[in-house]
């Protein structure tokens, strides 16, 4: 499983953004990433012009090269919105969701609005027979050619009502699946042409509602939210088929591929049928996969996977799923995983690091050295999902869902060494000694406990509290939550972790919970949240009830900002306060700093992550959170450069970068750094820096050797302490055999045909009537289009070079 930690993140997106906030005199600076947000309803995926697309319910947009390693989309074209389905066809991505909305994208980064003309809920669209056609609410079906431009089809029969669920084409038929809201049951609509006033009406009524009407290999499907099949040849005469498909269960038993099952939805790959549901009998779980040449005789395979699958996809090679718990994809069909994991805890052994959490019901370990380049360390398909993490000072031991797990090299390889009944929160470790806190799993009772070895684990108590934290401080342990018989805050506090006692300040307000502590070297304070969002108090002496004081908020933003069910965490270094709380509205993370403890001030991270994890390494904070959420708050990180500009072209074979300092403080030198797919780089080269310069300087560097199709290229800025920055990536291209490219698309004023020769070729637009609008002829690997005279919309691109001709999608702005 490859993580969408940091440098595996898409070019055109950035792998790092830096933001700065004014903190006194000296800002920090922040470098973050995420990947697919967990827990998140994933609604779709497409792929087109080399990309994959997915979207999510709450109304985001991700972008792929490869379906594994995902970045989020930012555009102002994104609507705000719920986000239903999406499609590719015309050479256009079309998303459609809640009151009508329709979002197109040539290239999955920018995104203009459409109208379909109806406010009624879009629920599926899919590209067919030449023309896409979304359904929806009250017996909604549109159709368009290219996304843009849609007409109104009148069905004419049936219920006006109904909720269009979603719409298939096989054997000549287009077919529409249809929830009535009046009459139960379930509705089909068919036509052969799926023009207004086509189509025929039929009503059957089976023991529960549709899941998904869908055409796989030879034959259409109707799965319902029970356990019943029926199949169909033409989508008008239907069989009830669910006790004549077999299945065969992993112990060679032979059941019925319906009850105690239940199909949610399928795919076919032109060689098997795959359904993904649930598995009533063998596995008992969602996530279940079930396959067939026939569509007659099926096989439950091993399930990898946990998944409320909602939806199903088979692009580009690669085979996908989506529903509740996000969006999970397989290179084969059967062996599916997550992207990445939600972390919950982090350690670091000073050479490496470590983030434990889960993805579905599964745990998972990642291992860094760098805190740049992620590895998936999880030990075995059958890992308990994961929520605490120590470094004991040899070994690391994380602990969750009645599992404990450690490593004695550095995080590389994990050995289960006890399974508790408890379902561990929180651990740390401190004088010798291991301190939980969670609840027993079977009893649901809480408790705190210790242990000498992470083995045997001894309970200390079990007083009615919810822990979040279990923190080791300045010789002190601390348990922070709330109390299950009021909901108000907790904390307990031992020497020794055996004896503990409540040490719950007296406010003057009643906080929901506390979920963190830090020590400053002369006070402690403890991070929580109450009616009005975050907030922090400190003490000298936290045994000391009433002596908890400096009630401290977040200074900026100009709103509450806290977390749901602990989320958060903090940390203290060097005369620096730093942390990260969670828009409780939107599942955004904001990093919080402060210089004294007592005023804190936010920065939005741009990302969809809840962070539970951090380190402080001197003048840097590490954090790592929900949806692969990594970041790094670095105070005193005075660039040794400021770059101006930083350009890459293409001159006579070989790639030309230039770029222009404005100042230089104790700069050293530049390192170019060369990709051919952006992820994975190398130096090529260094220049000298000048040291010191408060004038503008020019650098240049030649790369005699690029590689056939795109080059990427980026500097590193290195100072004379071996700090290093990142720059933006530049991108140039040389033409490849076989391959042609539009550069930019979506284009406004003019457009680059990046072409795989150097001989005579001729370009051709059409519009989306088939119409040549404009041509131009011309030779070498590149041309310039200006088409700024052109309308605005979807044109196919004809390119002739020699013998071959390629046709390209190009969106004009």
């Amino acid at each position: 499983m490859k993580p969408a930690f940091t440098s595996r993140i898409i070019l055109l997106l950035c792998a790092f953004t830096f933001l700065f906030q004014p903190i006194n005199a000296q800002p920090p600076s922040l470098a973050h990433s995420a990947g697919f947000p967990q827990y998140a309803n994933g609604t779709g995926v497409a792929y087109g012009n080399s990309v994959y697309v997915s979207v999510f319910y709450g109304g985001t947009i991700y972008i792929s090269p490869d379906g594994i390693t995902w970045a989020k989309v930012s555009d102002p074209g994104i609507v705000a919105g719920t986000f239903s389905r999406i499609a590719f066809g015309a050479g256009v991505f079309v998303v459609v969701g809640a009151n009508g909305l329709v979002l197109t994208s040539a290239n999955g980064l920018n995104w203009t609005s459409r109208s379909a003309g109806t406010s009624n809920s879009f629920l599926d669209v899919q590209y067919l027979q030449s023309a896409f056609y979304a359904t929806g609410r009250n017996a909604t079906l549109r159709r368009s050619a290219d996304g843009i431009n849609w007409s109104t089809i009148t069905i004419a029969v049936g219920s006006a009502t109904d909720d269009f669920n979603c719409i298939t084409y096989g054997n000549s038929a287009f077919a529409i699946g249809a929830r009535p809201t009046v009459g139960g049951g379930i509705s089909v609509y068919r036509s052969t042409t799926a023009n207004s006033g086509s189509w025929n009406y039929q009503n059957f009524s089976p023991t529960s509602s549709l899941n998904r009407l869908i055409y796989l290999k030879n034959k259409f499907f109707i799965f319902c939210s029970g356990t019943e099949i029926f199949t169909s040849a033409d989508a008008s005469t239907w069989t009830n088929s669910s006790s004549s498909l077999i299945l065969t269960q992993p112990d060679n038993s032979t059941a019925t591929l319906s009850s105690p099952n239940q199909m949610f939805n399928g795919i076919y790959d032109g060689t098997k049928i795959y359904l993904f549901g649930y598995s009533g009998g063998y596995y008992s779980s969602y996530g279940s996969i079930f396959s067939s040449t026939d569509g007659i005789n099926f096989t439950l395979q091993s399930k990898t996977a946990f998944i409320v699958c909602q939806g199903s996809a088979y692009l580009n090679g690669r085979y996908f799923e989506y529903g509740n718990e996000g969006i999970i994809s397989s290179p084969n069909g059967i062996d599916y995983k997550y992207s990445n994991g939600s972390y919950y805890a982090m350690a670091s052994s000073g050479t490496s690091y470590v983030g434990v959490g889960f993805a579905g019901n599964q745990g998972v370990i990642f291992t860094s050295t760098d805190y740049s380049s992620w590895t998936d360390k999880t030990p075995s398909s059958t890992q308990n999902p994961l929520f605490a993490a120590v470094y004991d000072g040899s070994k690391y031991v994380a602990a969750g869902d009645r599992t404990v797990v450690q490593s004695t090299d550095n995080g590389n390889t994990w050995t289960e060494i006890a399974t508790p009944t408890d379902y561990i929160v929180a651990m740390a470790f401190g004088a010798g000694k291991y301190a939980e806190g969670g609840y027993d799993a079977n009893t649901y009772v809480p408790r705190l406990a210790y242990s000498s070895d992470g083995i045997s684990w001894t309970t200390a108590n079990t007083a009615n509290n919810y822990y979040f934290k279990v923190k080791y401080v300045n010789g002190k342990f601390f348990a922070l939550g709330y109390d299950n018989d009021t909901y108000l805050a907790r904390i307990m506090y031992s020497d020794d972790a055996v004896s503990w006692s409540d040490v719950t300040p007296t406010l003057g307000y009643s906080p929901y919970y506390f979920n963190d502590v830090i020590y400053d070297g002369s006070k402690y304070h403890f991070m929580g949240m109450e009616a009005s969002g975050f907030f922090s108090v400190s003490t000298a002496t936290p045994t000391n009830t009433a002596s908890f004081a400096n009630k401290a908020t977040i200074d900026a933003p100009n709103s509450a900002l806290g977390g749901n069910f602990g989320e958060g965490a903090f940390a203290y270094s060097n005369g620096r306060y730093a942390g990260a709380v969670t828009d409780v509205n939107t599942g955004a993370a904001y990093i919080i700093y402060s210089s004294n403890g007592t005023s804190w001030t936010a920065i939005d991270a741009g990302e969809l992550s809840s962070v539970y994890g951090i380190v402080a390494e001197g003048d840097k904070f590490r954090m790592l959170g929900t949806s692969a959420g990594v970041f790094t708050l670095t105070f005193n990180a005075a660039l040794p450069v400021k770059l101006t500009f930083f350009n890459a072209s293409s001159e006579t074979g070989q790639s030309l970068l230039q770029w222009k300092t404005a100042s230089e403080i104790n700069s050293s030198h530049f390192t170019v750094q060369h990709s051919m797919d952006a992820i994975n780089w190398q130096s090529i080269g260094t220049v000298k820096a000048a040291g010191q310069s408060s004038i503008t300087r020019a650098y240049q560097f030649t790369h005699t050797s690029p590689g056939k199709g795109s080059n990427y290229y980026r500097l590193l800025q290195v100072d004379a302490d071996g700090k290093t920055v990142a720059s933006a990536v530049k991108q140039v291209y040389f033409g490849k055999a076989g391959n042609a490219q539009l550069y930019p698309n979506p284009a406004r004023a003019s457009v680059q045909v990046l072409l795989p020769g150097t001989g005579a070729a001729t370009v051709t637009l059409f519009n989306a009537s088939g119409q040549p609008v404009y041509q131009q002829s011309g030779s070498g690997d590149k041309m310039q289009l200006s088409i700024g005279n052109l309308s605005k919309g979807i044109y196919q691109v004809q390119i002739s070079q020699g013998a071959v001709k390629y046709t390209l999608p190009l969106s004009h702005q």
